[in-house]
C-alpha cells in the first residue's frame, strides 16, 4: 500500500475521473468522479479479541458453527475456501483496531460487516465539515453494527 500525502490529509492510492453529470434535465460539468483503491483488509482485525463462525451465504438468520482463526493467514485462507462453497465467515464479535492505521481516508475490503465502507480520521471529518462539502453521512463504527468494537 502506498500512502499519498495531501497537505495534511493521507490516503491510499486513488483515482478521479473529471464526468459529466445528468440530473433533473441539467449537466453538470464540474463534477469529479473518486475512487479510492482497496487499501486496508484483515490487518485492522483484534484476532484474540473476534469471535468467528461460519455459515452459508443464503441464510443470514443462521450464524453457524464457530472457527478458530487467530491471524490474518488464517483469516484470508478461509475467506478463499469459502468463495468455492456457500459458506461465509460471520462475526459474532468483531474487534477493529485502528490505532495503527495512519491514514486520514481508507476503504476496508474483505471484512466482514464493514467491507466497501469508507472511513475517515476525525481530522478528516472536521475539514469536510469546515470546507462545507456536501453528499457525505457520518456514522460511528460501532453504531453500524452491534457486534463491531473499537480501538483507536
Amino acid at each position: 500500500m502506498s500512502v499519498t500525502n495531501h497537505g495534511k490529509i493521507t490516503t491510499g492510492e486513488f483515482q478521479t475521473w473529471d464526468v459529466k453529470v445528468h440530473h433533473n434535465n441539467e449537466i453538470i460539468e464540474d463534477y469529479v468522479m473518486f475512487y479510492l483503491e482497496n487499501s486496508v483488509k484483515s490487518e485492522i482485525i483484534d484476532f484474540e479479541r473476534s469471535v468467528f463462525n461460519h455459515g452459508k451465504c443464503s441464510d443470514w438468520n443462521f450464524i453457524g458453527e464457530k472457527i478458530e482463526i487467530s491471524n490474518s493467514e488464517k483469516f484470508n485462507f478461509y475467506n478463499q475456501k469459502f468463495i468455492e462453497t456457500d459458506d461465509l465467515i460471520k462475526p459474532q464479535s468483531l474487534f477493529l483496531d485502528f490505532s495503527k492505521i495512519e491514514l486520514d481516508l481508507f476503504r476496508v475490503s474483505d471484512v466482514p460487516l464493514i467491507s466497501g465502507h469508507y472511513f475517515i480520521s476525525q481530522k478528516m471529518k472536521d475539514k469536510i465539515e469546515e470546507k462545507k462539502f456536501t453528499g457525505f453521512s457520518f456514522q460511528e463504527i460501532e453504531e453500524m453494527d452491534k457486534r463491531i468494537k473499537t480501538n483507536f
